[in-house]
């Protein structure tokens, strides 16, 4: 049976008397001050029952200014989360459905019970692309350093990180690389994949796409600078370069002071400020491509931008540099392709301004300070170190802002340099066709922390960023957000052939560039590797009426279709991605025709692109259905009533009718309880408050937006009102005939695992039965074990605080 919780589907029409706030999120906005008056239930929030997985800080919410769908997807009050403090780093799973961060837990960190973070910093944590399963990592190596990203793998749902193999507890000896397996309910098993120790046991962090795209390869670096043998006697850093399969191992190091520039004339650097004291370590290092062969590196002292192949000629191993000759760098171990000084360097490429490179390591997206014709977003070549001659982002703009092009797609992102909206457009087109996808909200007041790092997803459908809008301490401390930059596309060479009885209908998952991979001229393009899945939508005529063929999503790249002879049937296809991201125009429509035989006659009817084919509203949460959600509100207005709405948000973005949910008590703040419909197109709800009446399903009052993936949301019997749990207690069958096989026992729904006492009563009070356990019920008998008469019985339920409630029950025979 469901909760005695009753949902009301309401019209509502009250005046809206917020004021004006950011992208229209008046309440969330307004929230931001109770911050210090509201006290942040953290260990309330989460659950210890279901693997110490947090209650989803989750808010879909669309940009005003370009219409885009937006997550936040970790947001806590006023603590600093970052997925990178530099630019280019990949925050997304290899199949897009979780994102990695670092809470700095050593300034103003998340408090959380296990495993315990102790008192270092910036530990790594998890969450799904959904909102749900935010948690903090176990396995190794789960304290880093976030210059470089989260270092996941390509090939599965993995990430690598140093540490020392002890509890973590500090990560100053982190010179064991671990390999951290993402399993079910975000659990992560770490397994001891190389260690350094034979070498030094400084401490390490790869660098920057430091896996290669197909997980054989590993670049990493140390942060400790010593006297090493190189070719520039000055204490330094080193680059590491590890094979990962078949069997790991240590390929070859070096240190970074490789005395760039001329060999002849002193060290009269022609190549901007450069100068030999600068090569102690890098301040940005890259291991782009599929193979790890290479790195470019930027000093820490100075803006040169170089290539170092992993191996080479000089007396350390190391690559060696050779003088330019008119056409090369000798072999070209070392090569300089950007600097800032004048002349320019030898192939004329100008300054790079924060370059991110694609997963082919053929091209740089990067913002050209100064150029000819104009400064701009560029494209560099590094197959023959040019510039391309297109602008995609920004033309006569000082770019000085952020890039990513860490998917596998033909579209790129930045950041434009004033207004920080974040840009979108194909890699090789013109900055004409470039469109806005979010606007970041950046107020920088001097936090390193405070710029928006966009981070492209595998498909290249989303873009996660930092903001700080959310927070009362302006860029100190970021939420972390993604913003929808185009919606999964539908899959592609569909067909349908007879298969027995059926009609089979097949298709092939969609590709996002038209580049081959890894070689980009012979080989095939990559699918995509977010879409999870796919949805079959039949339609009598092609035009209207579609309709889901099964209720759940198909997984497979095929499916068997019942149709009867002699009939005409439209069919479509749709992706969907892990993150619940559905495509919202159709695949291309094929019409199949059976004659009266089952022959199967089959054409195209329409080309890919219908849209508009599901419009129809959800119902609203309460409506019919088994599953309860729970979500624990801590910073209503405690000075005034508080009226919620929830509404249910179906895969392409059509919300219902808000139903009024009546909040439960409780010392950390409101628990919100909902059933959700029999829907399987349901991908969220969202959750409406106000002070001031039953709240419009407006943004101006969203304050949530929880999956339909989310469990228990971290909502604990410690957050209830022990009172208000026992009022939910119901007794069934009622009345009972305990002779009955299929109801020979009285039971009782929404115990909720509590312990308690029942005790049973008759009319003249005299105690019958009485009975301590998690799930009490009664077989109509009493103490001595013999089955009483038929009548009225009173059973009082009570718990250990001495709350209690009675349910009157009629026995009959």
């Amino acid at each position: 049976m469901k909760s005695k919780m009753f949902l009301i589907v309401v019209i509502l029409g009250i005046n809206n008397t917020l004021f004006a706030a950011i992208e229209n999120l008046d309440e969330v906005i307004a929230r931001k001050a109770r911050y210090s008056t509201n006290t942040w239930p953290a260990n309330k929030l989460e659950d210890a029952n279901n693997n110490y997985i947090w209650q989803p800080e989750s808010l879909c919410y669309t940009d005003v200014t370009t219409g885009h769908e937006v997550w936040v997807l970790v947001h806590a009050p006023d603590i600093e989360q970052v997925f990178s403090r530099e630019h280019g780093s990949n925050v997304w799973s290899f199949d897009g459905s979780r994102v990695g961060f670092f809470n700095n837990s050593e300034s103003n960190g998340r408090p959380t019970s296990k495993p315990s973070p102790g008192s270092n910093y910036n530990w790594r944590w998890v969450v799904n692309t959904d909102g749900t399963g935010l948690k903090l990592c176990e396995g190794y190596g789960r304290s880093g350093i976030p210059f470089e990203g989260f270092s996941w793998a390509h090939t599965e749902n993995a990430y690598y990180a140093f540490g020392s193999g002890s509890a973590e507890a500090s990560d100053s000896a982190n010179y064991k690389l671990f390999k951290n397996v993402v399993g079910s309910n975000n659990i992560i098993t770490g397994s001891l994949v190389l260690d350094t120790s034979s070498v030094n046991t400084y401490k390490k962090d790869m660098v920057k796409d430091g896996i290669s795209t197909d997980d054989s390869h590993a670049v990493f670096r140390d942060f400790t600078e010593r006297s090493l043998s190189t070719p520039n006697p000055i204490n330094c850093a080193a680059t590491y370069f590890a094979a990962l399969k078949p069997a790991p191992a240590l390929n070859s190091w070096w240190g970074n002071a490789r005395h760039i520039g001329p060999s002849t004339g002193g060290w009269s650097d022609p190549y901007g400020d450069h100068l030999s004291s600068y090569e102690n370590r890098f301040h940005d290092v890259w291991s782009p491509g599929p193979a790890g062969s290479w790195i470019m590196g930027q000093y820490s002292g100075g803006g040169l931008f170089n290539i170092f192949k992993s191996n080479g000629s000089a007396g350390d191993g190391g690559p060696l540099w050779q003088d330019w000759n008119g056409s090369s760098f000798g072999a070209n171990e070392i090569a300089v392709i950007s600097c800032d000084g004048t002349p320019a360097n030898p192939y004329g490429t100008t300054y790079f301004g924060h370059p991110v490179w694609d997963r082919w390591g053929k091209y740089a997206l990067i913002g050209t300070y100064t150029d000819s014709p104009a400064p701009g977003t560029r494209i560099y070549n590094y197959s023959n170190h040019s510039l391309e001659s297109n602008y995609p982002l920004n033309n006569n703009v000082y770019d000085g802002q952020h890039h990513s092009w860490t998917g596998w797609t033909d579209y790129v992102i930045g950041v434009h340099p004033t207004s920080y909206i974040i840009y979108s457009n194909k890699w090789n087109g013109n900055y004409s066709s470039a469109f806005q996808v979010v606007n970041t909200h950046l107020t920088y007041v001097g936090n390193y922390n405070a710029y928006p790092r966009p981070s492209q997803s595998p498909d290249g459908t989303k873009v996660a960023f930092a903001a700080s809008f959310l927070n009362n301490t302006s860029d100190g401390y970021p939420s972390i957000l993604y913003a929808v930059v185009y919606y999964p596309a539908p899959p592609v060479n569909i067909n349908a052939a007879k298969n027995g009885s059926n009609v089979r209908l097949s298709w092939t998952r969609p590709s996002y560039t038209t580049r081959g991979w890894p070689n980009e001229g012979s080989d095939p393009a990559p699918k995509s590797r977010e879409i999870k899945g796919y949805h079959i939508w039949v339609s009598d005529n092609g035009e209207t009426g579609w309709t889901e063929a099964f209720a759940d999503i198909v997984l497979t790249e095929y499916c068997d279709l019942s149709q009867i002879n002699s009939t005409v049937k439209y069919y479509a296809v749709t992706s969907e991605e892990h993150g619940g991201l559905e495509s919202r125009k159709l695949s291309a429509v094929l019409q199949v025709t059976l004659d009266g035989s089952g022959n199967v006659t089959v054409s195209q009817y329409a080309s890919e692109g219908k849209t508009g084919f599901w419009t129809t509203l959800p119902p609203s949460p309460g409506s019919s259905g088994s599953i309860n959600f729970t979500y624990l509100d801590w910073l209503a207005d405690k000075s005034k009533p508080a009226y919620y709405g929830v509404t249910s948000v179906d895969r392409q973005g059509n919300e219902s009718a808000s139903a009024s949910v009546t909040p439960l008590g409780s010392a950390n703040g409101n628990i919100l309880e909902w059933i959700k419909p029999d829907d399987s197109k349901i991908r969220y709800f969202n959750i409406y408050y106000s002070g001031n009446g039953a709240p419009p399903a407006d943004q101006k009052y969203r304050i949530a937006s929880i999956s339909v993936g989310t469990k228990s949301g971290g909502i604990t019997f410690g957050n209830y009102n022990q009172l208000d749990l026992l009022k939910r207690v119901v007794a069934y069958p009622n009345p009972y005939n305990p002779k009955t096989a299929k109801n020979s026992t009285l039971k009782f729904a929404n115990l909720l695992g509590m312990s308690l006492k029942m005790s049973v009563y008759n009319t003249e009070g005299k105690l019958i039965k009485e009975v301590s356990d998690t799930n009490i019920s009664w077989d109509g008998k009493n103490q001595e074990g013999e089955l009483v008469g038929r009548g009225i019985y009173y059973v009082v339920i009570s718990n250990s605080s001495g709350d209690s409630v009675i349910r009157k029950v009629a026995l009959v025979k």
